[in-house]
């Protein structure tokens, strides 16, 4: 779960909402397992003074085998 984001927008004007690029994935040493996927289901809501819109996006990850261990 991510923390609420609440920013004002004008008309026509957009926004970054989430980042999944933003930095490396890592696992405890001595690397991640042969096999590790995670599959993500996001809702974002948009609430605005013309009503709601909300939308539903998957992300797969794949981190089979990722030898960048975390600090």
């Amino acid at each position: 779960m991510y923390t609420p984001m609440q920013s004002q927008l004008a008309l026509g004007e957009t926004a970054l909402v989430l980042d999944l690029a933003s930095g490396p994935f890592c696992c405890l040493a001595p690397g991640c397992p042969a096999s590790l996927q995670c599959d993500e289901d996001f809702t974002f809501e948009v609430v605005t003074n013309a009503g709601s819109f909300k939308s539903v996006s998957s992300s797969h990850l794949s981190l089979d085998n990722c030898p960048t261990v975390c600090p």
